[in-house]
């Protein structure tokens, strides 16, 4: 990407982008990554203390939910820091 005439790598058209929108737009994110987590952490409650079932299966299960809630706290924490950022500039 060429550099403009202010020296910055930053492309002419995105300088019009309020940083509040790009905040607003990643903190959207944040909140679908949250949910999800929760979600996830609930699904894992439920089948642990509800379902029977054998115990390989279980751990697999428990192994997936953390898998998915560990992947959604990063993915969540990611997008909120973005939207810091982008207020802080």
């Amino acid at each position: 990407m060429d550099q403009n005439k202010s020296g910055s790598k930053e492309p002419d058209w995105t300088k019009n982008i309020k940083s509040s929108t790009v905040c607003n737009f990643f903190y959207g994110f944040f909140w679908v990554y949250a949910a999800l987590g929760v979600i996830a952490l609930i699904g894992m409650l439920t089948v642990v203390f509800t379902v029977k079932m054998p115990r390989g299966l279980l751990f697999s299960s428990i192994f997936t939910n953390v898998l998915v809630m560990a992947i959604s706290a990063t993915m969540a924490l990611f997008h909120y820091l973005v939207c810091a950022r982008a207020l802080g500039a």
